[in-house]
């Protein structure tokens, strides 16, 4: 309640509402109202009101309030007001009135700040080259994610310098530990006597999981094509190892992976490491052939001896990518529709992993995009190699601005291979179209054999 007259059309207009003990009734509450309207010229007294929480009749306090000041201007007249000061006094009141201003005014001024910081990030989140969406939810909680990448030895470095380039500066910029490893130094020949690189990489691969929460396993020729990505967007605590489904045929992806901390993990992929003592005398693909029988043996240990003897029939007969392919089908085919394997594996499908070969399209690339497979230097241009790829920058690495300050000034993309994220997904529904076409023709040739 108030007794400042009301004015039907102020300029400015604000309530302030505080809630005191009134003095001579205990159990009354005085409400000091101020309203911000046309004011009139001089002091205007008026006794602020007590009402009983009981009974809604008004009763002034036993003192009269004093010092509140409220200034607006306004071409209103309203019952011979004019414009001017309006000064309603209060006395006792008069702190805790104040008391209660304050605290709105920090309430507002509060909320003022943050809706300012939510504008900046978004406003952020609009540039060409930005942090991340989640960047601020990643600087409160982070998780301990660290990168694991193996090579032959240190000679092999140019073969992949944009690839390890862009990885190291990201991994920066991201607060990634990043693990590069050279599988020649003599320390890992104990613990990973193994004499295929391929499956020593996975042995060497544990021995650094325990560093870290989780671990993204890359091949060397793996690049950040796209910096605003993370990699906690595809863990999934529900299992210990994922993997993703390549586009160019219908084998797991076994160039790179993620992994936990744990028990399974480091038991899955010791069995696939070991894998090496037991490959057939064939066209067996190395760890890439190998991974499908790991996962027949992890994930459906329970399928007929039958069928699982037909499959490890072709990979013993394979003698090229075509025969290889059809053995990959087949563990296809047992394992079925199933991608999800709770506390053990979970398998991605076409599209949804953290990294694609990028001549699928071209090099060309959307905002979906975070990494791009292939990137080995004698391939580049090279229309006459597998899987050609064009240089997507302007320039190289400065691998001295790679602070999570000026890191994102590094990639600096050639406008002709950007393009709309509808744009590639058309392009990789095609193309995984026609895979599975492939596959469907391969799985009943493979079928017509269990008859």
């Amino acid at each position: 309640m108030s007794y400042l007259p009301k004015d039907p059309s102020p300029v400015r207009r604000t309530l302030t509402r505080c809630r005191l003990t009134c003095p001579n009734n205990p159990s009354a509450i005085i409400f000091a109202s101020t309203r911000a309207r046309a004011p009139a010229v001089g002091p205007l007294r008026g006794p602020a009101v007590c009402s009983s929480s009981k009974h809604s009749v008004g009763r002034r306090p036993a003192v009269e309030a004093e010092s509140m000041i409220v200034t607006t201007t306004s071409s209103n007249r309203r019952k011979g007001l004019t414009s001017g000061i309006r000064r309603f006094e209060m006395t006792h009141a008069d702190r805790g009135v104040r008391k209660c201003l304050r605290r709105n005014l920090f309430l507002v001024y509060t909320s003022i700040i943050v809706v300012a910081i939510l504008f900046l990030f978004t406003a952020a989140s609009s540039l060409s080259v930005r942090q991340p969406q989640n960047f601020l939810l990643n600087r409160i909680w982070r998780r301990n994610i660290g990168i694991f990448i193996a090579i032959d030895n240190y000679a092999s470095l140019p073969e992949y310098r944009t690839a390890l380039d862009s990885v190291t500066c990201f991994a920066k910029i991201a607060s990634y530990s990043l693990e590069i490893v050279y599988l020649n130094e003599p320390k890992y020949d104990k613990l990973c006597p193994h004499k295929d690189l391929m499956f020593k990489r996975h042995c060497v691969a544990v021995q650094y999981l325990t560093k870290y929460e989780w671990m993204l396993f890359l091949d060397a020729d793996i690049g950040v094509i796209n910096p605003n990505h993370r990699i906690e967007e595809w863990i999934d605590d529900r299992v210990n190892v994922i993997f993703y489904d390549r586009f160019m045929n219908w084998e797991v992806m076994a160039g790179t992976y993620l992994v936990k901390n744990s028990d399974y993990a480091r038991h899955f992929l010791t069995a696939w490491a070991n894998y090496e003592w037991k490959l057939p005398h064939s066209f067996h693909g190395t760890d890439n052939g190998a991974i499908h029988a790991v996962l027949l043996n992890e994930l459906v240990p329970y399928a007929q001896v039958e069928e699982s003897q037909l499959c490890h029939k072709l990979w013993n007969q394979s003698r090229n990518f075509g025969d290889l392919f059809a053995f990959e089908a087949c563990i296809r085919f047992l394992l079925g529709a199933q991608r999800f394997w709770p506390g053990k594996v979970k398998i991605m499908i076409k599209g949804k992993g953290w990294a694609r070969d990028g001549w699928l399209t071209s090099t060309k690339w959307s905002s979906n995009d975070f990494m791009f497979h292939g990137w080995q230097e004698r391939r580049e241009n090279n229309s006459n190699a597998f899987g050609p790829w064009m240089m997507p920058f302007v320039d190289s690495f400065d691998m001295s601005h790679c602070s999570q300050r000026d890191g994102y000034s590094n990639w600096k993309w050639l406008p002709e291979f950007r393009t709309t994220d509808e744009n590639i997904a058309e392009l990789l529904r095609n193309y995984a179209r026609t895979v599975n076409g492939q596959f469907w023709t391969k799985a009943g040739e493979i079928a017509n054999q269990f008859s």
